[in-house]
């Protein structure tokens, strides 16, 4: 009892129940109301209350029509990680070197996520002139097992993790695709086919696993476009071109 008691002190309710209403407001396109957020979170309404004035007063939700939504702290914190990121640092010159050189003229963004949780979530992107506005959208956050990049992940973590992260049943489902994606060291993809939803019209993908030299899985390189489709499998050039990219970023991360 005493070790159970000592666990449960360890932590601050009001913080976890404050990043449990900015996780919320977060994943809604249009905000949330005090109401909604207090059903969303299961709170009492006078809590609710007490935690949004709270975030209110430090920037972090703002109100907009009755609505609360994040507030520009929260991007000063992300510019802040963001700008501190050994991953991004790794990553962007490689980055760069695969959009002008190897994809070179192709309408094609070549992007590195990163697992947060349960999803997986854009580090640092690049683009050619010729890739159309409207396949830039809809990658920024995915849930894990839906991204490439995340299945990448997934594949070489722990099976108690996933389990973790994608329950037990999704994990037995996706078990053969992790063992193809071991098979071709680290490479999955999405064609145009099979794209999960969010996905613009004719957008294909295909992703590599970034892991550091103990093999750690730290997230997952990415090229996607139009034009992309022929190039859809775990052996395509664009492939094994992204999983050299993926492999240098993960040695230059140690």
């Amino acid at each position: 009892m005493g070790a159970a008691r000592t666990a449960r002190g360890s932590y601050l309710q009001s913080l976890q129940r404050s990043i449990l209403v900015l996780d919320l407001v977060s994943t809604s396109p249009v905000g949330m109301s005090a109401r909604e957020l207090a059903e969303a979170a299961n709170l009492d309404r006078t809590v609710t209350h007490r935690v949004i004035r709270t975030l209110e007063r430090e920037e972090l939700l703002v109100k907009q029509s009755n609505r609360f939504v994040l507030g520009p702290r929260t991007l000063l914190l992300g510019n802040r990680y963001l700008a501190q990121s050994p991953l991004r640092a790794a990553a962007l010159p490689f980055q760069i070197d695969l959009q002008h050189r190897s994809f070179a003229g192709r309408p094609w963004r070549v992007a590195v996520l990163a697992p947060v949780g349960s999803t997986m979530t854009l580090v640092s992107e690049t683009w050619s002139s010729t890739t159309p506005l409207d396949t830039l959208p809809g990658i920024m956050n995915r849930t894990i097992d839906q991204a490439a990049s995340g299945r990448c992940v997934l594949a070489y973590l722990p099976e108690g993790k996933v389990i973790d992260l994608i329950g037990e049943a999704r994990a037995a489902d996706l078990a053969p695709r992790f063992a193809a994606i071991r098979d071709a060291d680290g490479v999955d993809y999405v064609s145009a086919a099979d794209k999960p939803p969010g996905f613009a019209p004719g957008l294909s993908l295909v992703a590599a696993v970034i892991r550091r030299r103990d093999g750690q899985p730290v997230g997952g390189l990415i090229v996607s476009g139009t034009e992309l489709e022929q190039y859809t499998s775990r052996d395509s050039e664009v492939a094994l071109q992204l999983l050299r990219g993926a492999k240098q970023i993960g040695s230059v991360l140690g």
